[in-house]
């Protein structure tokens, strides 16, 4: 029987390590895909939005989680236990087959983001992440807020080096700034800076 979760901000859906017996359909809402790599400190994998299939860890036979799903704005999600469509997978080639491309596509997503981490400039991924806030987060007219220490992480940098790119990308006119919320401001030259 599928359960309706709603995680508010900052909220974990689930953490690494956790033993894993159930995945997770995105209603609404966006989350980060991080992994620990210190006690301070997570390596962003990927975002996780409306549509998207998580959790799929419960189907391998150690069943714990390798990574944590931390809620960047409330979430809405339907819980399923791993068993139930274990048993559908059993009888169902189709279904067999979406879960096997939804995992395919969540190891592309894990093998492109290495890949940006080592082709793509600082300013390349700020200008990827700013866009993918700007379309999930709550925004007013003056833009959206997000800690700076959380956009760096995102960036997969230092957050001195994300404070210079968002500098840079307000030198160019590309963002404002105003009381900690960053508003785009040419989305058609923040695109073209997403190109690696």
């Amino acid at each position: 029987k599928r359960i309706e979760i709603t995680r508010k901000k900052d909220a974990s859906l689930f953490t690494e390590g956790d033993h894993a017996a159930t995945f997770y359909i995105i209603r609404e809402g966006l989350l980060k895909h991080v992994r620990k790599l210190n006690r301070d400190e997570n390596f962003f994998i990927e975002f996780i939005k409306e549509g998207d299939i998580v959790g799929l860890a419960s189907f391998q036979s150690e069943g714990v989680f390798v990574s944590s799903a931390i809620a960047l704005t409330q979430v809405e999600c339907c819980a399923i236990p791993a068993n139930l469509i274990q048993n559908f997978l059993k009888e169902n080639n189709k279904l067999n087959e979406y879960f096997f491309d939804r995992y395919h596509r969540y190891l592309l997503s894990a093998g492109n983001r290495i890949f940006e981490l080592v082709k793509c400039s600082a300013l390349n991924r700020t200008a990827k992440t700013l866009l993918v806030l700007n379309q999930y987060l709550p925004a007013s007219k003056q833009g959206f807020s997000i800690n700076r220490e959380e956009l760096a992480e995102l960036n997969g940098m230092t957050r001195e080096t994300s404070s210079r790119q968002l500098s840079v990308l307000k030198q160019r006119q590309v963002i404002a700034i105003t009381n900690n919320r960053i508003k785009i401001t040419n989305p058609e030259k923040l695109k073209v800076l997403t190109i690696c």
